[in-house]
C-alpha cells in the first residue's frame, strides 16, 4: 500500500472543505484500483461506525507509532487537515530521500555490474583456454587464475547445486531483512562502513528531529514525544542516546543540555534548540534543524558518491590489470621454458 498516497489524497479532500468520513468516501469511489477503494471504503466504514481514524488505520495499516500519535493529536485538537498534511510531507520527504540516495547510486552500481560481467566473462572464456597451458608444462598457474578456474569449477562441475545454493542465500538474505533483529545487524554494519556511516547518522539524526517537531507541533506531550521520536531511529546505539534525553527532560533538564550530555546529535542541533527553547519557538526550530541536516547530508552524499566511482573505477582497473599481468608473466614463463 502507498501510504504517501493515501495521505497526499486525504489531505487534499480535506483542505477541500470535506469531512474525514465524506474525504474516505470520496476517495473509494474515484480511486481506479480497486485494492485501494477496498481499503478506503473500509476505512470509511470504520470511521462511519465510530471508530477513531488513528484506530481505523493503524489496525488496516502498517503505519509506526509516530503516525498513530500525530493523529490522535489531530483529532483532540480538531487540526486534521495539518495533521494529515504533516503526515504527507513526512512522507514525501522519505521518499525524496531515498530517490536521492537511489539516484546517486545507479552509476556505482553499473560500474560494479561491469566489474562482475568482466570477471565472469574471463572465468568462463578465458580461464579454460588458459588452464590446459599450464598443466601440459606442469607450471602452476597464478593465484588469480587458480581461483577463477575453481570457482569455474564449482559452477560447471555442480550448476544445479551451484543455484540452490544461490538462491538459499539471496532468500536469507532476504528473511533477515524482513526480521528486526537482522534489520539491526545491517543497520549497524552500515554505521561502521567509511564514508557510508556519518551519511546513515546524519539521515537518522534528521528524522529525528522533523518527527519530533511534527508531535510537538501537534501538541503531544514533551515525554511523548521524545519517546516516539528515538523510536522511528533503526540504529541501537542511537535511539540508546536519544532515550536517555528522554529521560534527562523528565528530570527537569532542558532540551539543550541533554542533547548536550547525551551527546546524540550534532552541534548544529543544539544550536538550534537553543535558539528555539530561548524563543519558545521549539517545534520550528527543531524543523530547520531538520533543514539545515539535510542540507550537510546532501553534501556528504554528493561527496560520497563522488569519490566512490572513481574508486570502483581504479579497483576494476587494479582487478583485471593484475590479473591480465598474472597471466601474461605466466606465458611468458612457460614460453621460456619451452625455448629450453
Amino acid at each position: 500500500m502507498d501510504i504517501e498516497r493515501l495521505f497526499a489524497a486525504v489531505h487534499l479532500l480535506l483542505g477541500a472543505g470535506l469531512t474525514v468520513n465524506a474525504a474516505f468516501k470520496l476517495a473509494a469511489e474515484t480511486e481506479p484500483k480497486k485494492r485501494y477503494q477496498s481499503l478506503y471504503a473500509e476505512i470509511y466504514n470504520a470511521v462511519a461506525s465510530g471508530q477513531n481514524l488513528s484506530k481505523a488505520l493503524s489496525e488496516r495499516l502498517d503505519v509506526n507509532p509516530t503516525v498513530t500519535a500525530l493523529l490522535i493529536a489531530g483529532e483532540a485538537s480538531g487540526r486534521m487537515h495539518e495533521t494529515v498534511g504533516a503526515i504527507s510531507t513526512m512522507y514525501a520527504d522519505l521518499r525524496r530521500q531515498r530517490s536521492e540516495i537511489q539516484s546517486a547510486l545507479v552509476y556505482p552500481v553499473l560500474l560494479f555490474t561491469v566489474l562482475v560481467a568482466a570477471l565472469l566473462v574471463i572465468t568462463f572464456t578465458l580461464v579454460p583456454a588458459l588452464q590446459p597451458l599450464f598443466e601440459g608444462a606442469g607450471t602452476k598457474p597464478p593465484v588469480l587464475l587458480s581461483l577463477l578456474a575453481t570457482f569455474h569449477n564449482v559452477l560447471t562441475d555442480n550448476p544445479i547445486l551451484s543455484l540452490l545454493t544461490l538462491l538459499s542465500g539471496a532468500i536469507g538474505f532476504g528473511c533477515l531483512l524482513m526480521t528486526a533483529g537482522g534489520r539491526s545487524w545491517i543497520s549497524a554494519a552500515g554505521l561502521k562502513c567509511p564514508g557510508l556511516g556519518p551519511i546513515l547518522l546524519s539521515i537518522a539524526r534528521s528524522r529525528y528531529m522533523q518527527t519530533l517537531s511534527l508531535l510537538l507541533e501537534n501538541k503531544v506531550n514533551m515525554e511523548l514525544s521524545l519517546n516516539l521520536a528515538a523510536q522511528v531511529v533503526a540504529y541501537p546505539a542511537l535511539r540508546a542516546a536519544l532515550m536517555q534525553i528522554r529521560d534527562e527532560v523528565l528530570t527537569g533538564q532542558p532540551l539543550s543540555r541533554a542533547i548536550v550530555k547525551s551527546g546524540a546529535l550534532d552541534r548544529i542541533s543544539v544550536s538550534f534548540v537553543q535558539a528555539g527553547e530561548e524563543a519558545n519557538r521549539l517545534p520550528k526550530a527543531l524543523a530547520d534543524a531538520a533543514g539545515a541536516i539535510d542540507a550537510v547530508t546532501k553534501q556528504k552524499i554528493d561527496r560520497f558518491m563522488t569519490l566512490l566511482s572513481p574508486a570502483i573505477t581504479i579497483i576494476m582497473g587494479l582487478s583485471i590489470g593484475a590479473l591480465v599481468v598474472s597471466i601474461m608473466d605466466s606465458l611468458l614463463s612457460i614460453n621460456d621454458l619451452a625455448l629450453q
